[in-house]
């Protein structure tokens, strides 16, 4: 089942994902930015080269967060499927 939860105001909601064949192996991302409403407001996506699942994960983000910044805001809500890519982010822990 998929579902989003609504986003607070100010607050620029991304979606993102990376995709392997193999792990290392050529890889990509995309995501998606919504605002308040769910409405897209910019999706994109793009190839990372050969590389590992982990790095598509975090450009993902990193390039999420460019894009949020280019809307004017920097309050981010990140739905992603990796805990970990979230802590290396927001806890600044080593891998």
């Amino acid at each position: 089942m998929v579902s989003r939860s609504p986003s607070t105001r100010n607050v620029v909601k991304v979606n993102t994902d990376g995709s392997l064949v193999g792990n290392p192996g050529i890889s990509g991302f995309g995501k998606l930015l919504r605002d308040l409403y769910g409405a897209w407001l910019r999706r994109f996506s793009d190839s990372c080269d050969i590389t590992i699942n982990m790095k598509t994960k975090l450009l993902g983000m990193y390039r999420g967060t460019r894009l949020v910044w280019e809307t004017g805001s920097k309050k981010v809500i990140y739905e992603l499927d990796s805990l970990m890519a979230l802590k290396l982010v927001t806890k600044n822990i080593s891998p």
